[in-house]
């Protein structure tokens, strides 16, 4: 199993905050070889100009890909077994992975945790409009008013900090480069599109005849969290009443167009008595949960080996999402990441900056092994049901397969692992499609902030 971590292509390491990514769990009571690897970022890792295509910290994962073929039987591992996972950034990178030729052959399986696959990649002619700024903010344009690579190579890290953020937040460049779909630019530096390697947007990708041609043989397993969106959209401290669901009315048509508007808004106002939450659940569900299914979907058309959960669990641990930024509604909430201390068994962790204890419930630990089963299953097999050369180490629910007309997943939750469906939800946003966040995203989120100050 190959851990790629997230961070929106920004930050991260291999160990990641609490070294919540140890996975000795794994490697002693599962009989899996576990590696994780580091790979450069913003930046460093997706910087496009005339001369440099970007997509350098893609490249780096698939070297360590490349290096798992050529040495992973000496640990005994089998490299024609190799399940590549990773969460966020990470799950978008495995999500390149499976569309580039250049890494083909390299993996036999995926876990996709928390993709938001319903946000697009920038081309790099676009890429390349932030690059070029960049360098003029890093004094690294030449005469001819192009980037000079060996100027950006030697500069101070402290200058490259300046002329990134610089560069990301000018509002100028940002609308040249993202102007008819805001959100695509929303990352900063992350990876693009260059008509060859990483040839096209992911959904198309999926819904194309390729996908079967390019892995007639692949499993997948992927999945969301409940509330995904609450780190991006809600703020610090919700507002103390709730917001009129007339203002969802309003955003909806406004980011969506009218008609699309429309259908959300009657899918999503009668399940709902506050316009924040509405809209949350909303991003939640078309930039991560039902576009996320779209691997699941296009796997089971080719060979009906793929897997759909919902993370469901609010964590005991309330305290710990503050100190890392996240708004308060995570403290109840099942937020962006709120998976990850399960899948890695991390039962216990201290930590003095930020301060946190994490001690999971007796119940939560045998849920965090519950799905440590699931995954390692799903490694040895490409099933999670079934334990293969591994122990089974806790009795854990059937999990169906993905099929497209019943749109089965499993629901994760201490003590509550069920099934459900999503043909109502994801058959709406089907219809609505996916390719929708347009120039009116940034109006509608203000409406809704001026809303959320006022109350």
């Amino acid at each position: 199993m190959v851990w790629i971590y997230g961070g929106g292509f920004q930050e991260g390491m291999a160990e990641g905050p609490l070294e919540i990514y140890d996975a000795s769990y794994y490697a002693s009571v599962h009989q899996v070889v576990v590696v994780s690897l580091n790979y450069r970022l913003g930046v460093y890792g997706f910087l496009v100009t005339d001369e440099i295509r970007g997509n350098m910290g893609i490249l780096d994962q698939r070297l360590a890909l490349q290096w798992v073929q050529s040495n992973i039987a000496k640990f005994s591992g089998d490299p024609k077994r190799v399940t590549i996972f990773g969460e966020s950034a990470g799950a978008m990178s495995v999500g390149l992975h499976i569309m580039s030729p250049g890494s083909r052959g390299l993996f036999k399986q995926a876990i996709i945790q928390s993709n938001p696959v319903g946000l697009r990649y920038m081309t790099a002619d676009r890429a390349a409009i932030v690059g070029r700024e960049f360098c003029r903010q890093a004094q690294c344009l030449n005469a001819a008013g192009q980037c000079d690579t060996k100027c950006i190579q030697l500069a101070d890290p402290e200058v490259v900090a300046h002329a990134s953020k610089a560069a990301t937040g000018n509002l100028t460049v940002y609308w040249e480069a993202n102007h008819d779909h805001l959100l695509d630019g929303i990352l900063g530096f992350k990876p693009t599109l260059d008509g060859d390697d990483f040839p096209m947007q992911i959904l198309d990708y999926l819904s194309s005849p390729r996908f079967a041609q390019d892995h007639p043989d692949i499993r997948v397993m992927v999945g969301s969290t409940s509330d995904e969106a609450v780190p991006f959209v809600a703020p610090k401290k919700m507002p103390d009443k709730p917001l009129p669901m007339s203002l969802y009315s309003i955003v909806m048509p406004l980011m969506l167009g009218a008609e699309r508007g429309t259908t959300v808004s009657l899918y999503y106002t009668p399940k709902y008595k506050d316009a924040l939450l509405a809209f949350i659940q909303t991003m939640t569900d078309l930039l991560f949960r039902c576009s996320s299914h779209h691997f699941a979907a296009a796997t089971a058309l080719v060979n009906g080996n793929s897997y759909v959960y919902h993370y469901a669990h609010v964590f005991s641990q309330t305290q710990l999402w503050q100190n890392f930024g996240f708004p308060e509604l995570c403290e109840k909430a099942v937020c962006h990441t709120a998976e990850l201390p399960f899948v890695f068994y991390k039962t216990n962790a201290t930590s003095v900056n930020p301060p946190v204890t994490v001690q999971m419930t007796p119940e939560e630990q045998k849920f965090s092994r519950q799905i440590v089963q699931y995954w390692a299953n799903f490694a040895h097999t490409g099933n999670p049901n079934y334990p293969g050369s591994a122990p089974t180490v806790e009795d854990t629910p059937f999990w169906p397969k993905y099929d497209n007309s019943t749109r089965q997943n499993i629901r994760l939750e201490a003590g509550n692992i069920t099934t459900e469906d999503t043909v109502a939800l994801c058959s709406m946003w089907d219809k609505v499609g996916y390719n929708v966040l347009v120039s009116n995203a940034r109006r509608a989120m203000r409406l809704l902030e001026a809303a959320s100050l006022k109350h």
